[in-house]
């Protein structure tokens, strides 16, 4: 891979201090760590015990949400859906 040092995969993070949203998305949960191994969330609470080879991130005075995509689409509905999606990239 040409880019294997920007593989995250590889590493171990610690983003603490962050405010992150809750399961009902109706507010914040404040001062969480979360640990991220090999690309995968394993933990997230107040107190984590962080292996020492950990990059950490401080995320304090800062938000944290999951990632959002369009899961509802509606197509076919003209001649020009795809296009679109194609054109916003």
């Amino acid at each position: 891979m040409p880019y294997e040092q920007f593989d995250s995969k590889k590493e171990i993070l610690a983003i603490m201090n962050a405010n992150i949203l809750s399961k009902d998305g109706n507010g914040f949960i404040h001062n969480q760590t979360i640990l991220i191994e090999k690309g995968i969330i394993t933990a997230i609470d107040t107190v984590i015990d962080i292996p020492n080879k950990a990059t950490i991130i401080d995320d304090s005075k800062k938000f944290l949400i999951p990632g959002l995509i369009d899961a509802h689409v509606h197509l076919f509905q003209s001649q020009n859906d795809l296009l679109l999606y194609i054109a916003m990239v």
